[in-house]
């Protein structure tokens, strides 16, 4: 089973709930709370790394954008049903 943490995504490691700092012999060192990654250099902390365990999420789409496969025109139905679902932007989870 899979779940989903809807959050702003943070610019940087500095920005993110996830970035911890701990001192140990050397001195302050920044790691990721999700990964147990040490945060080296300047850039690290000032910007999203590669491998940050965070993934955006999908645009939500013109119902009305059509896509063209093997030759037939075909409407992306429940795409945005999807997504106001997991954002908690259903009529049901609203009124609660």
């Amino acid at each position: 089973m899979k779940s989903v943490l809807v959050i702003e995504t943070p610019r940087n490691c500095d920005e993110c709930f996830c970035s911890a700092v701990h001192q140990d012999i050397d001195g302050l060192r920044h790691m990721c709370r999700f990964t147990w990654l040490e945060l080296t250099g300047e850039n690290m902390v000032q910007t999203r790394p590669k491998w940050c365990p965070l993934k955006p999420m999908p645009e939500k789409q013109d119902m009305m954008e059509f896509h063209r496969a093997n030759g037939i025109y075909s409407q992306r139905k429940g795409w945005n049903a999807c997504l106001e679902e997991i954002l908690g932007e259903t009529e049901c989870q609203k009124k609660n």
